[in-house]
């Protein structure tokens, strides 16, 4: 299996999956941010040509996104300094409370009621699922619906029950009849909802993402640009799985999906680049006064639950 960052980056090209663009926003989300924000171009590219992209295409991609607001440049001299806008910075900022929260430990099982729309409804515990007759999907009740609660797939969405208007709108709503309503008395769904909400797609890239980067924990690089690499690789991949797929409950999650065992793979190999990585940056790291060092040391407890609110 692949040990550098130029054999992950071969891997990653073959998929077609890796664009420039969004590699250097991954970059600046996870070790530029927490120093301030801005950096030299010339570190920018000595970072990404070791992750194989040359220097050329990072001017290519750093345009482009500068030119659709995403990051924002600035001269001294001969010099060109890179920050992220507003419009790039939040969105990471806003994702990082996701990408690098702690890993869950253990979930909770139980039994589960289960009622048809036409009986009489009433939920206790926290999640209501409600699966929608596809004939139908585009009745007024659905909608409205389902822009309150968190869309699972196109005839699935997961409400808060102990939301007033959700519960109005499932007990009053005639249309809402041919709606198959499961509601969690006790925090748990039969194992065919879970594979309905938990597609084999989705298990297939978690399963991929860990094979790509198995190897790394019992080769871990020893020169820090290298292991600087291999954690952006290892963060960019883990925040392009999270973005492509629905943030589901525990609840939801069937036994053996490998969303929780991904989670702490991605955590435990962090951290065993984290400082190595860092070395490099506080040795070579350019920003418009210099050096660029660590203003938001909260970036060192990342997947440890105390850095979500940070990045």
């Amino acid at each position: 299996m692949p040990t550098s960052p130029h054999k992950l980056i071969e891997e990653l090209q073959a998929t077609r999956s890796l664009k420039v663009w969004s590699l250097i926003i991954t970059f600046f989300g996870d070790a530029v941010e927490p120093r301030g924000g801005v950096i030299a171009a010339s570190t920018l590219q000595t970072v990404m040509k070791v992750m194989g992209v040359g220097s050329g295409a990072v001017r290519t991609a750093c345009s482009r996104l500068a030119k659709d607001g995403w990051i924002e440049r600035q001269k001294q001299g001969r010099n060109s300094f890179y920050r992220l806008s507003d419009m790039g910075h939040t969105p990471f900022k806003k994702a990082s409370r996701q990408i690098y929260a702690t890993p869950i430990t253990d979930s909770a099982t139980s039994e589960t009621s289960i009622a048809l729309a036409s009986a009489p409804r009433q939920t206790s515990g926290k999640f209501t699922l409600v699966m929608q007759n596809p004939l139908n999907v585009n009745s007024s009740a659905w909608l409205s619906l389902r822009d309150r609660g968190i869309r699972i797939n196109g005839n699935c969405t997961l409400f808060e029950s102990d939301d007033p208007a959700i519960q109005t709108r499932l007990t009053d709503t005639p249309e809402t009849d041919d709606m198959l309503i499961l509601s969690d008395a006790s925090a748990s769904f039969p194992d065919w909802i879970k594979r309905s909400v938990c597609s084999e797609e989705n298990a297939r890239r978690y399963h991929q993402l860990m094979q790509r980067f198995e190897s790394i924990p019992d080769n871990l690089p020893t020169d820090p640009l290298t292991s600087l690499a291999i954690r952006c690789l290892l963060i960019h991949e883990w925040r392009r799985l999270l973005l492509r797929s629905t943030a589901v409950p525990s609840e939801l999650v069937p036994a053996d999906w490998p969303r929780d065992t991904c989670h702490h793979f991605v955590a435990s190999l962090y951290s065993q680049l984290f400082a190595t990585g860092e070395q490099w940056m506080d040795d070579h790291a350019l920003g418009p006064n210099g050096p660029l060092k660590t203003t938001d040391h909260s970036s060192g407890q990342r997947f440890s639950g105390s850095d979500s609110r940070n990045t």
